[in-house]
């Protein structure tokens, strides 16, 4: 046998997640904020634009959304890893959160040329659920088929079972292989080999 000290290993592991965290908190103020001057450039306060340099803006846009949502990944991995995460459950409409993801996502879905599909909430399925955490983690679902998906269709579909409200979100991009499937949810492994996803680190 052998007897191994992870004492220090575990210091390291902590100072890094804390370093992370206090990065990524540094980072998504000042992210969020040129966004925000971004959508009012945009938006016509500052004047009328020009195509070129609107074109420019909204290509600005695009890279500062996606990192945003990198520094937001960044930041939840930290959490999780020390223990700090908290969850408020609550009574939530699936719809709710559905409504909140395409309206966030479907001027880009439009944009590239895809159809977005919700099927199976004609009625109302509530579930027990922290909302805005239900809604990262959908957003970053429909986020990662935008990304995959060339041509075709979203499709966010809810239904029941056994008493659980589920949702499923169908693209019709490239999918992925057994291969690939069996590396999901390793935050060291960005699925390498995967069709070009425009960028991220793999921890969505």
């Amino acid at each position: 046998g052998m007897i191994e000290d992870v004492t220090e290993r575990k210091r390291i592991e902590q100072m890094k997640s804390d370093f992370v965290s206090l990065v990524s908190h540094q980072l998504k103020t000042p992210v969020a904020e040129i966004n925000g001057y971004i959508f009012n450039l945009l938006s016509g306060i500052t004047g009328e634009l020009n195509p070129k340099q609107r074109q420019y803006l909204e290509d600005m846009k695009e890279i500062g959304e996606r990192n945003y949502h990198l520094i937001a990944d960044l930041l939840n991995v930290s959490r999780i890893e020390r223990g700090v995460i908290s969850v408020e459950i609550k009574p939530i409409e699936l719809k709710t959160v559905v409504d909140a993801v395409l309206n966030e996502y479907y001027p880009a879905i439009k944009a590239k040329g895809l159809a977005a599909a919700v099927e199976g909430l004609e009625n109302e399925i509530t579930v027990m659920a922290d909302k805005d955490k239900f809604q990262e983690a959908l957003s970053n679902v429909v986020n990662n088929a935008l990304k995959f998906t060339e041509s075709g269709s979203i499709t966010v579909r809810a239904r029941t079972d056994g008493g659980y409200g589920i949702l499923d979100v169908e693209d019709t991009g490239p999918g992925m292989g057994p291969e690939l499937l069996a590396r999901l949810f390793r935050q060291d492994v960005a699925l390498s080999g995967a069709p070009k996803s425009g960028g991220g680190a793999g921890l969505g």
